[in-house]
């Protein structure tokens, strides 16, 4: 999805999504082991479904992503309000901070939520390195980023880097606000943010 349909669809809390004739399929890739692929027009979603022509008909599977895309809203919406995970954009050729500003503000109108902006690095932002933006606004640098052609060509080291980064930060930041609660008063130091594990887990499975 586009940034600006992105924006459009947070401001509209995606109304329309899913919606009678706006929801099509075509087939895509390799003859013979071709894929349905999924369109949607009112915010000009596209994506794979997952399902190779051989294994369902046309029909039964624009029904099914129909369903899906009407529960993945309700879901998005609902943890929208929740405001405990960190959402994550990253655009390949967007840099400029005055468009990535209003994404901010349309998360931020649905509950209390953080957002990462993920750009390639350069000399003054070396890979794996974040800067704080605003408040629970961050911005990560990494090495290199996918191009849509070739989404699964990225290097995932620093990705890891960076999300490490920004979840301590917010972990840090969450853990102050309680002890404001907790106590009344400013805590007397940052202290060292509790992780879950899993970051550490996952990049010794991969090798990273």
């Amino acid at each position: 999805i586009a940034l600006d349909k992105l924006i459009e669809g947070l401001n509209a809390s995606f109304a329309g999504l899913g919606d009678d004739g706006t929801v099509t399929q075509f087939l895509g890739g390799t003859p013979g082991t071709r894929e349905y692929m999924i369109r949607e027009s009112v915010y000009r979603i596209q994506y794979h479904s997952g399902v190779k022509e051989t294994e369902a008909e046309p029909d039964a599977v624009l029904a099914r992503e129909i369903v899906r895309l009407l529960f993945l809203k309700r879901k998005l919406l609902d943890d929208l309000r929740d405001g405990t995970k960190i959402w994550v954009w990253r655009a390949y050729n967007i840099t400029d901070r005055a468009r990535v500003e209003p994404l901010m503000d349309a998360l931020r109108a649905h509950g209390p939520n953080r957002l990462l902006w993920v750009v390639a690095a350069d000399a003054e932002h070396p890979s794996g390195t974040v800067e704080r933006l605003g408040p629970d606004f961050y911005k990560g640098y990494v090495r290199r980023l996918a191009t849509y052609e070739a989404a699964w060509d990225f290097d995932a080291g620093p990705w890891y880097d960076v999300c490490e980064q920004v979840y301590d930060m917010c972990q840090e930041t969450a853990a102050k606000a309680m002890d404001l609660r907790v106590r009344g008063h400013a805590a007397t130091g940052p202290g060292s943010p509790k992780r879950t594990g899993w970051f550490v887990r996952m990049r010794r499975f991969l090798g990273f």
